[in-house]
Formats: C-alpha cells, sequence, structure tokens
C-alpha cells in the first residue's frame, strides 16, 4: 500500500509539473483531493499548487488543505499555496487556517510564510496578534520576527521586533537562541537593533559546548554581519575552537567577510593548517 501511494503521489507530482493547460490541471487537482493518506495528499497538493494560476483552483487547493487533520501537511499545503494568493478573501481564510493550527510549530511555520503575502493591514494586525499567542519562545519570536518584516507602521514594526528580540533571550537551547535571533536580525531595518540583535545571536554561538554546532552557530551569526567589529568577534570566537575541523570550518566563513586584507589571509592560513 505504502508502495502505492509513492507511485501515486510521484506520478501525479510529475504529471502537474509538465501541465500548461488548466483543464488538465483541474483533473490533476481533482486527482490529488482523492488520495487517502494525507501525508501523501498534502505531497501532491503542494506540487500542484506551484503550477496553478487560476484563482479558483487555488481556492479548491486551499479549502483542500483545510480538511487535512494532520497538522504537519495541513501546515505545509498552506505554506506552498500562501505564496500563490492574490485576492484577499483567500488570504484571510489562509490566516484563519493557519490560526487554527493547534501544534504552536507547524502554526508558526504557516504564520510566517503568509505573512510575506499579506497586504491588508487589519490582516497584518491579525497576524500579529496571532503570533503573540505562541507560548513556544522559538516559534513565537521566528512568527513575530516574520510578521513584523511586512508591518508599514513604523511604530508597530520596532514594537514587534524589540518583543521578537526580547523572547530570543529567553530561549534555553543556545543552539536555537542563535538560529533563531539571526533569523529576527534579518527582519530589522534598524542598525542599531540589528547590530544589539546580533551581538546577543554571537553570545548564544559563543555558549554552545559542543564544538562542531558553535562553528555551525558562528557561521550562520557571520553570514549576516556587517559591523567590523563584529566581524572581529567572529573571529575571536573561530579561533578559540579547539577541534580542528569546527575551527577550520568556522575560520573560512569569518574569512569571507572580512573586509580587512590582512586579517581575511590570516584567518583563511589558520584555517587551512
Amino acid at each position: 500500500a505504502a508502495r502505492l501511494h509513492l507511485l501515486m503521489e510521484a506520478t501525479l507530482a510529475a504529471v502537474a509539473v509538465v501541465l500548461t493547460d488548466n483543464t488538465q490541471k483541474c483533473e490533476v487537482l481533482e486527482a490529488a483531493k482523492t488520495i487517502k493518506d494525507e501525508r501523501f495528499r498534502a505531497s501532491v497538493l503542494v506540487v500542484v499548487a506551484a503550477v496553478l494560476t487560476d484563482d479558483a483552483q487555488k481556492r479548491e487547493v486551499l479549502e483542500a488543505a483545510k480538511t487535512i487533520r494532520d497538522e504537519w501537511p495541513r501546515a505545509s499545503v498552506l505554506v506552498a499555496v500562501a505564496a500563490l494568493l492574490t485576492d484577499d478573501a483567500q488570504k484571510h481564510d489562509a490566516l484563519e487556517a493557519a490560526k487554527a493550527i493547534k501544534d504552536e510549530w507547524p502554526r508558526s511555520s504557516a504564520l510566517s510564510a503568509l505573512a510575506a503575502v499579506l497586504a491588508d493591514d487589519t490582516q497584518k494586525r491579525e497576524g500579529l496578534e496571532a503570533a503573540k499567542t505562541i507560548k513556544d519562545e522559538r516559534f513565537r519570536a521566528s512568527a513575530l520576527a516574520a510578521v513584523a518584516a511586512v508591518l508599514t507602521d513604523d511604530t508597530q514594526k520596532r514594537e514587534a521586533l524589540s518583543q521578537a528580540l526580547a523572547v530570543t533571550k529567553a530561549i534555553k537551547d543556545e543552539r536555537s537562541r542563535a538560529k533563531v535571533i539571526v533569523a529576527v536580525a534579518a527582519a530589522v531595518t534598524d542598525k542599531s537593533q540589528k547590530r544589539e540583535a546580533l551581538s546577543h545571536a554571537l553570545e548564544a554561538a559563543n555558549e554552545i559546548e559542543n564544538e562542531w554546532s558553535r562553528a555551525k552557530a558562528i557561521v550562520a551569526v557571520v553570514a549576516a554581519l556587517t559591523d567590523d567589529a563584529q566581524k572581529r568577534e567572529a573571529l575571536q570566537s573561530a579561533t578559540a575552537i579547539k577541534d580542528e575541523w569546527s575551527r577550520a570550518y568556522a575560520l573560512a566563513a569569518v574569512a569571507v567577510v572580512l573586509s580587512d586584507d590582512t586579517q581575511k589571509r590570516e584567518a583563511l592560513s589558520q584555517a587551512l593548517r
């Protein structure tokens, strides 16, 4: 049965990719909706959604997503269809569907994806309020940052990002904290606020005991750095790693962003030792 499902998924997905005729797309969409296994149905709907241009068909995918009881597959379809929505009523329906997801991880994922397409200020405020209700700090910070990035009111944007940054400080796992802070910092436009956020991210990275995990966190932070002083701090952090492979990995990433040629050569030289 599992092989049959996989074969059906692969076949419908392959067919969907090459279709150009709306009638044929409609037929594949109808076939996808009949798949009983929700995970396979969601996978095919995600592929089908990517080739749809007709608003009525997009609404069908949205309605099909809402019938999926398993929240992760439902969220995956909502994320896929979010980028395609142009109708405000459909965006509202998708937002309501995302808010109805009980599991906070997929709810955060769906809200973050939908935030990018919300054009109506009322919907943006709804998205912001929905993000605030998420209890897990990792997912709340990510959702707040995603919604904040699309807010047009500067005061609301600053407040939302300040909340997101404050929430990240409560994340106990250092790896998660560093990763989420970098994601939040990407949405920050205020230079001083961004610098503060990335400073916290670098601190969180330095607190990670496992050196390979610390190196990966430093690499993630370094990619977002623009301040020369912080780049030097990152260089010191990378240099302090004792494990040779982890140190080389971090130093190579730091070297790429360094603006001082002498420091760049020194970092690359250390990475190659």
